[in-house]
């Protein structure tokens, strides 16, 4: 914090010959007005001076190390002088992040909110947010994640302000509540990711958030609830075009009917699943669409009874799939889980080696070898080593 000291031993040793003169006004402002003026000014040049110009490689510079510990030392300083400043705990919460120090970037976002929060800082506050959350979330560590996401409450709670929502903040704050649902639904807390979904749902309004929230219902035994999602996702305001999503809608909506032997009820949503499906077909879109179009297909047929037209869907889907290595990475899962529960081991082999020959993610390729395994070993067959390859 003695920008004064910091300038004398920068004088003092071979470091001002290669010290930029704007960084030195910098240094002397901060040293001599000891306000949060100087010591964002000084931040800002430490931050340009770590910004390598293809113009300027060959020059002489500070070293990286100098340049951001002079940087973070500049914004420490600056929040110092003020923490309500939504400049300078931007920048400095946009560190943590970086540092691995995520849980501590939502306190200091929150201590510069006010009484009136400005909708373009919570924003940004919001995406900060969410960056450390992935972070965390990319090395495992979902215990910081959470702790994260409830430190931001203070955040999320300006962004749901009506005026504030009203700036669109409002999308980027549901992005974070939908990463938060996203990580306890996957560790099977769906008490904890319902409510989070059921808000992001609310305001997206989209086809795929409720049927997302329809398959949580499902999965906690409510089956009202989740027809009532489905109700929500039928007139969704992109029903007419997220022909996939409502597909699948409606699928869960034969699902449910079906199981509840409602059989009028069950017919009439496979009869929608099928429009939607063969809707999405004709649409001739990208790769991914047109694998999703012939799986989505495959699953109607199947409800349908109609075995073989199924395994020609799925068989296309494969087909679609091959120009693209990650869409055919996901056909396989589906083809393979098909199989799974249909005791087809031909079809689950044959899906499997193709997605081995086109060389799918490792993810999937383990995932498909798994579920090929168990399909062997109900099956009492003896063990093919696409498993070994899968699995190596």
């Amino acid at each position: 914090g003695d920008a004064a000291q910091a300038l004398a031993r920068v004088e003092g040793s071979d470091l001002r010959l290669i010290t930029e003169p704007h960084l030195r006004r910098a240094l002397e402002a901060a040293g001599e007005d000891g306000d949060i003026r100087g010591w964002e000014m000084l931040a800002a040049n430490f931050a340009h001076e770590g910004v390598a110009d293809d113009d300027d490689s060959g020059s002489d510079r500070l070293a990286p190390e100098l340049v951001e510990a002079g940087l973070w030392g500049s914004l420490v300083e600056a929040y110092r002088k003020d923490p309500t400043n939504m400049r300078v705990s931007a920048f400095l919460a946009e560190r943590l992040v970086r540092y691995g120090m995520s849980e501590g970037a939502p306190t200091l976002l929150a201590g510069a909110l006010g009484a009136e929060p400005n909708a373009g800082f919570v924003g940004e506050a919001c995406s900060i947010v969410l960056e450390g959350m992935a972070m965390d979330a990319d090395v495992g560590d979902f215990e910081a994640v959470r702790r994260t996401f409830k430190a931001a409450a203070p955040i999320l709670a300006a962004a749901d302000r009506p005026e504030i929502a009203r700036a669109g903040v409002e999308l980027v704050s549901a992005r974070v509540r939908h990463f938060m649902a996203t990580i306890e639904a996957r560790a099977g807390n769906l008490a904890a990711a319902r409510p989070l979904f059921l808000a992001t749902a609310k305001v997206s309004q989209s086809v795929s958030a409720w049927a997302r929230l329809a398959r949580v219902d499902r999965q906690m035994g409510d089956s009202a609830a989740a027809l009532e999602s489905i109700r929500q996702a039928r007139k969704a305001q992109d029903a007419r075009i997220a022909l996939g999503d409502l597909c699948e809608a409606n699928l869960i909506a034969f699902e449910l009917h079906r199981d509840a032997n409602q059989e009028v009820e069950a017919k009439a949503a496979l009869g929608q699943a099928l429009t939607a499906a063969v809707a999405l077909q004709k649409q001739r879109g990208d790769t991914g669409a047109r694998a999703r179009a012939e799986t989505l297909l495959g699953r109607v047929y199947d409800a349908y009874g109609e075995t073989k037209a199924a395994q020609q869907a799925h068989e296309r889907a494969l087909s679609v799939s091959a120009s693209d290595r990650d869409v055919l990475g996901a056909t396989v899962l589906q083809t393979v889980a098909r199989a799974l529960v249909r005791r087809d081991l031909d079809g689950a082999r044959a899906a499997l080696k193709q997605g081995l020959e086109a060389d799918i993610d490792q993810e999937d390729r383990i995932y498909a070898g798994l579920w090929l395994q168990l399909l062997e070993r109900q099956t009492q067959k003896p063990t093919d080593e696409l498993i070994t390859r899968a699995l190596t």
